[in-house]
């Protein structure tokens, strides 16, 4: 487990539900690591968004949120 902070991190995706793979790519890249035991979960049907827990630093969540993620505090 990281010792970064959590977030529930809200993103976009509208290509079906992400896989392991897609996830993968969206957030390492970016830096975040991802819990495991937290699969996406789609939380606007309209707009395809879902949301995963992570844990990132204040770099990566920077990062993120200029690729439109948007992130909160899961303490």
């Amino acid at each position: 487990m990281s010792t970064e902070p959590r977030y529930i991190i809200q993103f976009q995706y509208t290509d079906g539900k992400p896989s392991g793979e897609v996830l993968a790519q969206l957030f390492r890249d970016k830096g975040i690591e991802l819990d495991p035991k937290f699969p996406p979960v789609l939380v606007n049907r309209k707009d395809m968004k879902y949301v995963v827990r992570g844990y990132a630093s204040k770099t990566s969540r920077e990062k993120a949120e200029k690729s439109g993620m948007h992130f909160f505090s899961d303490s």
